[in-house]
């Protein structure tokens, strides 16, 4: 009995031992085990990669399935997703930087225990892969220009540029004409301007057309990210958005050039900070220098009676396709007799002037003085006319060829072109390769080109007048005696214009600065011209663009962008007088508003800048540019 109850007080007393103790969990080995084996399997696996990857559900071992839970720190750019199969894929989202991110996986055993282990990854920042854009309104930007929306009078055209403020990935400076909205849609995207029409391409243009109705094609934009910046693709005419510095303006190009910026940021779209929607084409009183019509602004765009050179009722050859009444414009032309080819671009009369034969090919350079026009001819042909001027005595025949997908006009000594007499114009049309052309120009240049017929009803056709060598567009008629010097447009446009280009002097020297005619030197430092004793230095200098080389855009007047100053040289200036080109209603013709300089008076009159100085000089250094000028040509004064 006493063997019994010591027994008994002995299990009751190792019982009392163990009263209020958690039993000991023992380490699954086989759990630490399934982590490791996880951990060799990834350790080294998709460490840098943007492309999405999978990875796998649980992990067996001996026998039993171990399940995985992954999870991540950047949720942003990473999700986890679940497969069907088991496998779980690892989606990425790039980014305009690199990211790094930390990717976990947690193992559990069926007592709820759980080991973990962690990969370190990042994903490259993107560069070739689609952009991921919410539907919006965003800003394009390259560097500090916008792309803008056309005026709402265009229907196509090339987007000019607002300068603006880029900063912490956000847009200031920028108007509403610069806000467009990004739609995402099948195959890419859409852009649409402020006015909500499409931007989109048709035929081999590189410029946009726009239309408030998304096209049947031309409409869809592929939107890549490239060197952490946006490249934007047409889908149908395989050509890729740039800004030109040389136009100043927006398109889309299959040929790329040192001169196109193709990487843009594309920003979420803030209030603007003007309200202009009607982009290059302003109509209200602050803005005195464009195209205004108000009375305070009588010298550059008026329509009145007085302005005989303009668009007044006494202007004979202005803008005048179909205009069958004018005086002087042949209606029924006939060979051997000489005319003059002068049109109008919306704003001033222009004659086919000056032969360059120093450009390859030669073009025809236009002036506003009949003076300046050359003598054409026709001569009869097998279904037409050839047309031809006598340059330096050598009979040299005007004609129509395509280079590339541009229609243009050159003069040669071989024969070629036929034209025919279009009645519902009066003007001369012939067979380009594959279009029927007209001469003239489009939008408001002043160059005589050559214009496809299907353009004609947004273009200025070039028209013969007089006969024996006289002109409509002589002193008595509208062209010689137009608006610059003696209307009202002495004290208008600009805060610096304050007199007329008249000079107390004599004319000593003029350069011709359209392309390279006179260009000696030229970097995206420096550019130098050079004739007739005028030397002409451009330098960069806070210029955030470089300078543009001129030799491809050989039709065009010099450039002189915003923060770059230009020197005139010449023994004993008293006044220089600069001839600027004012496309699309003087946009580049106030560079020198509100300049200073020491010694030197500067006025504006519409496209002429005239600077005066106090005493005879042999150099004129400016400041730097407020705005791009383009420089036609230029003209020093001395002492009568």
């Amino acid at each position: 009995m006493k063997k019994v109850i010591s027994v008994l007080l002995l299990l009751a007393m190792v019982i009392g031992c163990f009263a209020g103790c958690t039993p000991e969990v023992k380490e699954d080995a086989a759990l630490n085990a399934a982590a490791e084996y996880l951990y060799a399997m990834y350790k080294d696996a998709g460490a840098k990669t943007a492309v999405d990857y999978t990875v796998v559900g649980q992990v067996r071992i001996n026998d039993v399935a171990y399940p995985i839970t992954w999870t991540v720190d950047k949720t942003e750019n990473v999700q986890i997703i679940s497969g069907e199969n088991g496998m779980v894929t690892v989606k990425l989202t790039p980014a305009l930087e690199d990211v790094n991110y930390k990717l976990t996986a947690t193992l559990k055993n069926a007592e709820g225990v759980t080991v973990s282990v962690s990969f370190e990854h990042f994903i490259p920042k993107a560069d070739g892969l689609p952009a991921t854009l919410a539907d919006g309104t965003y800003v394009i930007v390259a560097g500090n220009l916008t792309m803008s929306s056309l005026s709402a009078d265009k229907t196509y055209g090339y987007p000019t540029a607002t300068e603006v403020t880029v900063a912490d990935g956000k847009v200031s400076g920028h108007v509403a004409a610069d806000v467009l909205t990004i739609k995402n849609v099948d195959g890419g995207f859409t852009i649409q301007d402020a006015q909500g029409r499409y931007f989109y391409l048709k035929g081999t243009y590189n410029s946009f057309n726009v239309d408030a109705t998304a096209p049947a094609e031309g409409h869809v934009f592929s939107i890549v990210i490239k060197d952490g910046k946006y490249l934007i693709q047409n889908n149908l005419a395989k050509k890729t958005l740039a800004y030109s510095t040389s136009y100043s303006s927006w398109g889309c190009y299959a040929d790329l050039t040192d001169d196109h910026t193709t990487s843009v940021d594309i920003i979420a779209a803030t209030a603007p900070e003007g309200g202009n929607t009607d982009s290059g084409n302003n109509s209200g009183s602050s803005n005195t220098g464009n195209n205004n019509s108000g009375s305070s602004n009588t010298g550059n765009n008026n329509s009145g009676s007085s302005n005989t050179g303009n668009s007044g009722s006494s202007n004979t050859g202005n803008n005048n396709s179909g205009n069958t009444g004018a005086t002087g414009m042949i209606t029924n032309p006939e060979t051997g007799k000489a005319y003059k080819l002068s049109m109008n671009n919306g704003k001033d009369l222009y004659f086919m002037g000056v032969i360059n034969k120093d450009s390859t090919p030669w073009y025809m350079k236009s002036s506003e003085n009949v003076a300046d026009a050359i003598d054409v001819y026709l001569e009869a042909a097998t279904g037409g006319y050839r047309l031809y001027f006598t340059i330096n005595g050598t009979k040299t025949y005007l004609v129509m060829y395509k280079d590339g997908t541009h229609y243009s006009l050159k003069l040669t000594t071989e024969a070629s072109t036929v034209y025919t007499w279009n009645s519902e114009y009066n003007t001369l049309v012939a067979m380009n390769e594959d279009k029927e052309c007209f001469i003239g120009t489009s939008g408001t240049y002043t160059t005589f080109s050559c214009n496809t017929i299907d353009k004609v009803g947004n273009s200025y056709v070039a028209h013969l007048f007089g006969e024996g060598g006289t002109s409509s567009g002589s002193s008595s008629s509208s062209g010689s005696s137009s608006s610059g010097s003696s209307n009202t447009g002495s004290s208008n446009t600009g805060s610096s214009n304050t007199g007329s280009s008249s000079v107390n002097g004599k004319l000593a020297a003029s350069i011709d600065m359209i392309g390279v005619n006179t260009r000696t030197s030229y970097s995206t430092e420096k550019t130098v011209h050079q004739s007739n004793g005028i030397t002409y230095t451009n330098d960069r200098a806070s210029n955030t663009n470089g300078n543009v080389d001129m030799a491809n855009n050989p039709n065009y007047g010099a450039r002189a962008y915003k923060g770059s100053t230009v020197k005139i040289e010449y023994t004993g200036m008293i006044a220089i007088v600069f001839h600027l080109d004012d496309y699309n209603n003087g946009q580049y013709t106030t560079g020198f508003d509100g300049m200073e300089i020491a010694g030197a008076t500067i006025t504006r009159n519409g496209a002429d800048v005239t600077i005066t100085f106090a005493t005879a000089t042999n150099a004129f250094q400016s400041t730097e540019m407020l705005s791009q000028i383009r420089i036609k040509s230029i003209d020093v004064y001395t002492a009568n």
